[in-house]
This record gives structure tokens, C-alpha cells and sequence, in this order.
């Protein structure tokens, strides 16, 4: 684990859970936060992990200096368990080996605790396998969970976690910390308008130039499907069906936030874009509501099928036709 980043939003989230690390035995034996990426999932379950471990149980929230508070955000504090392998999928043998570790005696503490990030990329064998440790957990483990949604898991794992789910954030609160971080007001709008409510995209855009070039790059190309002819949008389904599915699954997150962007425009016309964003999206922004609103469903639909693995050629060529 690296460092603990800075925490944005998720109030009544973050006091629940801190209501279950201060009581002795008050927390689930296991959690699933849900929310679109970038949102703060991690951010919130390594917090609530750390607060889970503290060893000062004289104040509420992680005491920062104890040794498991100084461990536990470097990886190293035995008890506490990340699996968050590289690649797309988590195999049935990381999973066992995880079972593995968590079935030994707590060092630090007397709790143990396990952090799966991105559960949805358990395959079957792995996620049939985490589940006989959820129907059985052990009495000092807590187990915690992020994913997209609880419909990209199986409904006998969610059925066994409580399920907590992180919304957007919203724009005036995430203005107020970009702004600690940047003097330049232009770029925080900019970065705050692509992040669609998500604290980690938002700071990223802030930080990086790459990011905040390939949104724009992807907001042109966006922009530009209504007028591309039926090979150039077959050309285009060609190329993308060659990457790898966690990209074509980001690219398709980047349109849904775009297309949800211009949607709004329209519907609060006085939200005025930056003008990097207006130029862009200017096709798609002589578009109706309805007709954006039906391209926005038909990518949200086509993200969701690549997700369980429908062809991405086909899945592609049907959404570029709809523009």
C-alpha cells in the first residue's frame, strides 16, 4: 500500500464506518463499497482499515503515529492483506494464497483484515473460492471489498457483505480542495468538469498534463462520430477491438462521462463548458436531449457488455452507428 492519499467527500460513509472500527466487535465480516472509478472506494477502505488497526483506541479516528498506523499504509503490517494483482483478472490461486495468510493467528493487535480491490476482476473459480470464506469467515478477519457495482459480482457474495455505496461528489466541494492545490482557477474548472464528481480522476487532471490531454483528445473523437462515415466508424470498432478489454472498458467510461456532460449543457445551458471542452463536443452539443440522452444509455449498455465479455468489435460497431 502506498501512502494514504487525501480523503474528498463520503461523510456519512466514513462516520459509519468509523462507528464500527471503534467498537470492539461492531464491525461486518465483511464490506463492499461500490461507486464508479475514481470515486475514493480505496481512499475510503484503507481509512477505514487503518482506523480498523490503530492501536490508541482513545481517539476516534486513526491515531496516525502507532505502529500499525505507520505500517499499514507501506504495506507492512502483516495483518492486513491487499490483493490487487496486476492484469484484468484475480485468479482462484491468489485467492487461496490470500485464504492462506488470513487463516494465521493476528500479530498486531488481535484483528486482521483483508482489502480486495476491483472485485469484479475475480473469475469464477476465485470468486466461488472467496465466497467459502465469507459463508465461514474468521472471527478476527474483516474483509472489504471494492467494485463497480454490486451487479458485476456474484449475488452470493453481495448477499454476504454490506454493502455501502459512494456517490459522485459535488462539484462546490471538490472546487474547494482543488483550489488548495492549484493557483491556477482556468485549470481547476477544467479539471473539475472532466472529473464528473470522482475526487481522484479530478486530482489527476489537475496534476497531469497527459490525463488532461487524453480527455481531450477523447472528447474530440467523441465529438466527431456524428459526422464520420460508416467505414471511418468501422475503422475505428476495428482498431479499438485489438486492445485490451480494461481499456476499451476505460475508453467507454471516458464517452459515458462525456456524453453525460454535454447532456447536462444542455439541460442547465447557464453551467457554461470550458472553452477547450466547448469546441470539441460542439457536434454533439446540437444534438437534442433526447438524442443524447438515448447515446448515453446505448454507451452505458455497451460498457456493461464488454464488462461480461461480449464481443468488442460488434459491441463497438452497433454504439458509433447510433451517432
Amino acid at each position: 500500500m502506498s501512502p494514504q492519499p487525501e480523503m474528498i467527500g463520503h461523510e456519512r460513509v466514513r462516520e459509519l464506518l468509523a462507528s464500527f472500527s471503534g467498537v470492539q466487535g461492531a464491525a461486518p465480516h465483511a464490506i463492499l463499497l461500490t461507486g464508479p472509478t475514481s470515486v475514493g472506494k480505496r481512499t475510503v477502505a484503507r481509512a477505514f482499515l487503518q482506523q480498523l488497526h490503530c492501536l490508541d483506541h482513545s481517539v476516534p479516528e486513526a491515531c496516525s503515529v502507532c505502529r500499525a498506523c505507520q505500517l499499514l499504509p507501506e504495506g507492512k503490517l502483516i495483518d492486513a492483506q491487499l490483493l490487487d494483482p496486476e492484469g484484468s483478472k484475480i485468479s482462484i490461486a491468489e485467492v487461496r494464497s490470500l485464504q492462506e495468510r488470513v487463516s494465521r493467528t493476528a500479530i498486531e493487535g488481535g484483528r486482521k483484515s483483508v482489502l480486495i480491490a476491483d472485485a469484479e476482476r475475480l473469475t469464477t473459480e476465485a470468486a466461488n473460492a472467496l465466497l467459502k470464506t465469507l459463508e465461514e469467515p474468521p472471527s478476527d478477519t474483516t474483509l472489504v471489498l471494492t467494485a463497480s457495482s454490486a451487479d458485476v459480482l456474484l449475488p452470493t457474495i453481495v448477499s454476504r457483505c454490506s454493502v455501502l455505496p459512494l456517490r459522485t461528489v459535488p462539484k462546490e466541494m471538490l472546487r474547494t480542495h482543488l483550489l488548495r492545490r492549484s493557483l491556477d482557477p482556468a485549470r481547476v474548472e477544467l479539471a473539475l468538469v472532466l472529473a464528473d464528481g470522482r475526487p481522484g480522476r479530478a486530482i489527476r487532471f489537475l496534476e497531469q498534463e497527459d490525463d488532461i490531454q487524453q480527455a481531450l483528445v477523447q472528447a474530440k473523437a467523441v465529438g466527431g462520430f456524428s459526422s464520420q462515415s460508416l467505414i471511418d466508424k468501422f475503422a475505428v470498432a476495428k482498431e479499438l477491438s485489438d486492445e485490451e478489454r480494461e481499456r476499451v472498458d476505460q475508453l467507454l467510461d471516458a464517452w459515458t462521462s462525456l456524453l453525460r456532460l454535454a447532456l447536462l449543457t444542455k439541460v442547465y445551458p447557464e453551467e457554461h463548458l470550458p472553452p477547450e471542452l466547448q469546441q470539441e463536443l460542439h457536434s454533439l452539443l446540437e444534438k437534442s436531449q433526447e438524442q443524447l440522452l438515448q447515446l448515453l444509455k446505448r454507451t452505458l449498455e455497451t460498457r456493461e457488455a464488454v464488462r461480461e465479455n461480449a464481443n468488442i468489435r460488434l459491441s463497438l460497431e452497433s454504439l458509433l452507428l447510433a451517432f
